[in-house]
């Protein structure tokens, strides 16, 4: 059997705030939601956050974008991108 995934590849639903916030740790979801905030603070009703599913090796990411793509949040194991 391979590594067990750092990624979230659950494929059913995108994951939600609780499950956010066990798969990366309290202290990177505390970064996690200050990111988000920063964004929807300095660019208000800008950028749409839009959870995509990448596949079994690349699971679930949080993209922000309007025309083009601002920046994509991926939850990981204990930490997130």
């Amino acid at each position: 059997m391979g590594e067990p995934s750092m990624r979230m590849t659950q494929r059913d639903n995108p994951p939600g705030d609780s499950q956010i916030r066990e798969w990366v740790g309290k202290e990177a979801y505390r970064y996690w939601k200050q990111v988000a905030q920063l964004i929807e603070q300095i660019y208000p009703n800008i950028f749409t956050p839009e959870w995509l599913f990448g596949g079994k090796k690349h699971g679930w990411s949080l993209r922000y974008k309007k025309s083009k793509s601002f920046c994509t949040l991926i939850p990981e194991k204990k930490r997130f991108a």
